[in-house]
């Protein structure tokens, strides 16, 4: 069975990887009337295949397997528009979050709304006190969401991983320009899922 779920896992997720690519591109046509055509989808959609091949094997719910394809879409997507238009749509990030915590709530699973809270609090704390120079509400936004996945634990130890490693990369280049940090946060939310059994 686990094999059935690992070919359905990575299928999934692959195709999911596609349509983020593809729904970013439309929503950077539609802000900046421009199409952007380049070897995204030859990294992200095996990338994604590897991932939902991974769960699969620890998964015994396709449903399950289901609902984290269609967030992988939002992931992806959130990912390419920050990189290409610095910012990326609220409700890209608001939509899985609030499916997320509305199921925890209907399981009684009250940490999960709750963690996803904890976890943006300092996000929101620096984006206020650099007013969205330092850290954006993109940031915030995806920092919740990636909480609300991972739980509180593992999403402390992804995200300050992230930044420490977003700061070495800083420092390593000398550059003081502000970074995209979204990718850093959907990466660290990936490689902690798959470490942690997320």
């Amino acid at each position: 069975m686990n094999g059935s779920l690992a070919l359905v896992g990575a299928l999934m997720f692959a195709s999911s990887g596609w349509f983020g690519y593809a729904l970013a591109n439309v929503l950077i046509q539609r802000w900046q009337g421009e199409r952007y055509g380049d070897v995204w989808p030859l990294l992200v959609v095996p990338a994604c295949a590897i991932a939902g091949a991974e769960f699969g094997l620890r998964e015994t719910n396709p449903l399950h397997l289901l609902s984290l394809s269609f967030i992988v879409v939002a992931l992806i997507a959130l990912v390419r528009c920050d990189v290409r238009l610095h910012s990326t749509p609220p409700w890209l990030s608001l939509i899985p979050l609030a499916g997320i915590c509305a199921v925890a709530l209907l399981q009684h699973a009250y940490a999960v709304p709750l963690t996803a809270l904890l976890v943006c609090i300092p996000f929101a704390g620096v984006a206020l006190a650099t007013k969205g120079t330092g850290m954006s509400w993109s940031d915030v936004r995806v920092a919740a969401l990636g909480a609300s996945l991972l739980g509180l634990f593992p999403a402390v130890i992804a995200f300050s991983a992230a930044g420490l490693l977003l700061a070495f990369i800083q420092w390593g280049l000398r550059r003081h320009a502000p970074v995209q940090i979204v990718p850093y946060l959907v990466g660290a939310t990936a490689v902690a899922a798959l470490a942690f059994g997320g």
